[in-house]
C-alpha cells in the first residue's frame, strides 16, 4: 500500500496529498516569518528536536494549518490527541487528513461506517491508498 499507509500496515504518511481547499487557505491568518522560527517558540537548548517539531506542528495547527494538524495527528497516532487533530485537518480541507482520519476510525467498530465514507471520499478524489484500504475493509467486513 502506498500513500496513506506505509508497508506492512505501518503508520500513515504525514506527507500531504493535496493542499487545503482554497476556502481553507484563504481563511488562514498571515504568519510573520519570525513566528515560524523555532527559536521564537522553543529555545534550541531547552528541548529535544522531536519536541521542538511537535511544538511547531501544534503552533501551525493552532494557526489554522491543516498540514500541521495532520502531521501532529500522525505523530501522536497512539494517544488521545490524534483524533481531534485529524478531525481538524479534515475539516480544514486536507485530503490526506480525511484519509488518515478514516484509517484512524477503522479501529473503532462504532465508527466503521464513517471511516468507510471518509476513505471512499478520498478514493473518489484519486487517493489510491484510500481505495486500496477501503477495498480491504469492505472485503474483511463481508
Amino acid at each position: 500500500m502506498f500513500g496513506v499507509v506505509g508497508c506492512a500496515g505501518a503508520a500513515p504518511s504525514a506527507r500531504p496529498l493535496s493542499s487545503p481547499s482554497a476556502s481553507a487557505a484563504a481563511s488562514e491568518p498571515p504568519v510573520a516569518a519570525a513566528a515560524l522560527s523555532s527559536a521564537a517558540i522553543v529555545p534550541a537548548s531547552k528541548a529535544a528536536p522531536a519536541q521542538r517539531r511537535a511544538t511547531l506542528l501544534q503552533r501551525a495547527c493552532d494557526l489554522g494549518s491543516a498540514v500541521g494538524c495532520n502531521d501532529l495527528g500522525v505523530e501522536s497516532w497512539k494517544d488521545a490527541r490524534a483524533r481531534p487533530l485529524l478531525e481538524r485537518a479534515c475539516e480544514l480541507g486536507l485530503l490526506r487528513g480525511c484519509a488518515n482520519l478514516g484509517l484512524f476510525l477503522l479501529a473503532d467498530p462504532s465508527q466503521r461506517e464513517r471511516a468507510r465514507r471518509l476513505l471512499g471520499d478520498a478514493c473518489t478524489q484519486q487517493d489510491g491508498g484510500s481505495c486500496l484500504r477501503l477495498g480491504d475493509t469492505l472485503y474483511d467486513d463481508a
